[in-house]
């Protein structure tokens, strides 16, 4: 199994309870060397990455896992360079559980609520963009930048990488009670 983002590895253990190897790979150092340091699962690797290129040969993985990541990405084109690369690592028949916000307009939504979210968009991608430049200027702000998918979108992505049986299921956590809904599918059989 390959966890994408794997912080301080809280899920990194129960994958490792449940699949021969995980190669838990994240961008931070730190977060890395921490997870290294906790987890003490001798079938568990940790790497660090550079973005969406993951440390695994073609077709060499059973399953991919990430939660709290895809949603922070810059962009639905960055979070699709993830997805070629899943599709990439994965054995045909291997399957991927991605939490990440989607989404669906309702066909009778009024043009007035799509417009306000659009400009609700543009104006937090307005501050994200403020928040970096004053960080570059040594002004400590925190910049957590949060997308939503289109199901539509989705869909078509990992279909056109040759992914089936693509779900939308939300899972209720035990800790808050909170939603989340995870992207599961599988790759198709050559």
């Amino acid at each position: 199994c390959v966890e994408i983002g794997c912080g301080a590895g809280r899920m990194t253990m129960p994958l490792a309870q449940t699949f021969q190897r995980v190669t838990a790979v994240d961008v931070s150092e730190d977060m890395i060397a921490y997870a290294r340091q906790h987890v003490t699962a001798a079938n568990a690797d940790f790497i660090v990455v550079n973005g969406p290129n993951l440390p695994r040969p073609d077709q060499s993985t059973t399953g991919v896992f990430s939660t709290h990541v895809f949603q922070h990405f810059d962009s639905l084109e960055y979070a699709d360079l993830y997805f070629a690369e899943i599709a990439r690592i994965l054995k045909p028949g291997g399957t991927m559980m991605i939490h990440m916000p989607v989404f669906e307009w309702h066909p009778r939504t009024s043009w007035l609520s799509r417009f306000t979210f659009q400009i609700s968009g543009s104006m937090y991608e307005l501050k994200t963009t403020l928040n970096r430049i004053l960080i570059r200027m040594g002004v400590p702000r925190q910049v957590m930048k949060i997308i939503v998918y289109p199901i539509t979108r989705l869909g078509r992505t990992l279909s056109d990488l040759g992914f089936a049986d693509i779900q939308v299921r939300v899972l209720i956590t035990e800790s808050n009670h909170a939603l989340h809904p995870f992207v599961m599918a599988r790759k198709r059989n050559q």
